[in-house]
Formats: structure tokens, sequence, C-alpha cells
């Protein structure tokens, strides 16, 4: 018997839809991909024709796109100051809503969002794609099954060259929100709510700004957690790539350096009693599995695994430091 799936559109489809969501939507078998937007119809119907996605499905207009009733779902991948505007087109076409992040340029942006989708009745989900790293997961069953300990303290890193990103408004604030803090940094910050199950209670920082446009550079983020847990992370858009993330607890120390690789596997270090330990985990694509949870949630009519609610809270975060 053939499962049921939901039917997606992706509107922004560009160099990340190819790159991540084209692997995500042929890994899940939930979600069902049949069109796609683009800002040119020539682009949209050869990139159709390569991802074998019907040529009446390939479009160039984001309204003409909602206006085909097979597709059930949304995937918003476009630049973040078109978040609020498409996801309220989306919502008020009575679409279900996946978006990336962040969610967008600031929190109020992001109420006007949510208060549209809930009065239209969809779900909204926030793509917060490092709650389904394999290597994340295996973090927190540690953090959860006591072999960690009492949580102490959280470090994260995330940094890469900017100037390679094919996203021309990266460094562009009135197009991003932000440099490496909303870009970077808001998934280090959601994966260390998720992890920790805590709030921040007060955020502290320094930045340093960019040579190229009008964001920052690089940035230090000093995050207090409640019940005492500290937080560090550290973004940049300059320097060799390299992630890490890492618990520090009372019982014992764990380190995954590229953590956050998809399909890759990576190494899980255990600091205990003066002793290095070493495992392996094997990343699954976790965009794929975050499309399974999102077209699961519809089909089962249940809540989504990422509401929107946990967005505005990691965008309140970020205005506190883009928009003083």
């Amino acid at each position: 018997m053939t499962k049921k799936q939901v039917n997606f559109g992706i509107i922004g489809f560009g160099i990340f839809g190819e790159k991540r969501l084209i692997p995500g939507f042929q890994g899940s078998d939930l979600g069902n991909l049949i069109a796609i937007s683009k800002t040119s119809k020539d682009a949209a119907l050869q990139k159709a024709k390569e991802y074998g996605i019907s040529e009446e499905n390939a479009y160039d207009s984001v309204p003409e796109l909602l206006k085909n009733d097979e597709i059930e779902a949304v995937f918003i991948a476009t630049p973040n100051n078109l978040h609020k505007k498409h996801t309220i087109m989306a919502a008020e076409a009575g679409k279900n809503i996946i978006l990336e992040k962040p969610m967008a340029m600031n929190a109020k942006e992001c109420e006007e969002m949510l208060s549209a989708c809930e009065h239209q009745g969809v779900k909204f989900m926030i793509a917060h794609c490092m709650r389904y790293n394999s290597s994340v997961l295996k973090l927190k069953e540690l953090i959860e099954d006591g072999s960690v300990g009492d949580l102490v303290a959280l470090n994260a890193n995330f940094y890469y060259n900017g100037s390679y990103s094919t996203r021309d408004w990266l460094f562009n604030k009135n197009i991003a929100g932000g440099g490496p803090i909303a870009d970077l940094g808001v998934h280090l910050i959601d994966t260390m709510r998720f992890l920790t199950k805590k709030e921040v209670k007060n955020l502290k920082f320094q930045m340093i700004p960019s040579e190229k446009g009008n964001v920052e550079e690089k940035a230090l983020m000093n995050l207090a957690f409640e019940d005492n847990i500290m937080g560090s992370i550290g973004v940049g858009f300059k320097g060799n790539y390299y992630t890490s993330f890492e618990i520090i607890g009372t019982k014992c120390t764990l380190q995954i350096p590229f953590f956050n690789r998809i399909n890759r596997k990576v190494p899980l270090y255990i600091y205990k009693d003066l002793k290095i330990e070493q495992e392996t985990i094997s990343n699954q694509n976790c965009y794929s599995a975050e499309i399974e949870a999102f077209a699961k949630s519809i089909l089962e009519d249940s809540e989504v695994p990422i509401p929107a609610e946990e967005g505005l809270k990691n965008q309140r975060l970020l205005d506190m430091m883009l928009w003083k």
C-alpha cells in the first residue's frame, strides 16, 4: 500500500534548495516536493526539469505557486527580509509552513507572522535542523540518561569564510537582519536551549564589524541560562571552516568537532577522570528528518515539533544584539 504523503512547494529555490532541500525531500517518505519558485521563469523551468518536477509547477511568482491546490505545505527559503511577507501570504492561502531560520528580521515581525498563522489555522514550524542532527541527539541522550551529571556549561563555535557564500545579500543587514549572529548564532542558541531545556536569563556579547558590508564580521556571546548553566558561543564570517559543540557536566565533558556535518562520521570525545574516550557518530540527513517530522504532524494533525514560538524566543535574543 502506498504511504500517504504531503505535497510541498519550495518558495525561494536557490543554492540552499538544491544543496540541502532536494536531498532532504529525497530522503523523506512523507514529504513530496511537487513545485518550486525562483525569480526567473527560465531558471525555474530548468531546475524543475533537472529535479523531476512538472514544468507546470515551475513558478516565477509566489502568488501563482500558492494558488496550486495540490500544494499542502510550503518550505520558505527566501532571504530573511522576505520571511514575513511570504509566511503571511502562505498562511492566507491556507498552506502549512516550514520556515528557514532566522524566523524574521525582528521579534515584531515574528509576532505578526504567528498571529496570521493562528488566524488562518495553518501549521507553522521553524526549520531548526540542528535539533535533528544525530550528534546533537546523542548529546541530548547522554544529558537525559544522567551520563553527564548536572549541566555546568555549554560551548559552541561556528566559523566560515562568508565571502565564499553564493548569497550576495549575506553582508547586507537590510536583507539579512545581521551577520553571523543571525545566520549561525541562531542555530547555536537554539541548540543550547534544546539541550538544556532552559531559557536564557542574561546575555552579554561582543562583535567586530565587517569591512565588506554593514553587518558584524564575528561575535562572541555569553549566555546565562536558568539553573546557573553558562553558555559561550563564537561565530564568524571569517576564518577556516570550523564548528564544535561541548557540554561540561559534573560527571564528564563531551566534545564534538564538526558536529553539524551532514552524512558524515564525526568523533565524540568523552573526558572523564583525566581519561579520554572516543566514539564515532554517523550524522544522518537532518533536513530529511525535519521534513519528515513536519509532514507527519500535518498527516496526524498534531503539534509541530518546533513551533514558531521557539523561533520567536530565539529572535528576541538576536534583537538584543542586532537591534539594540
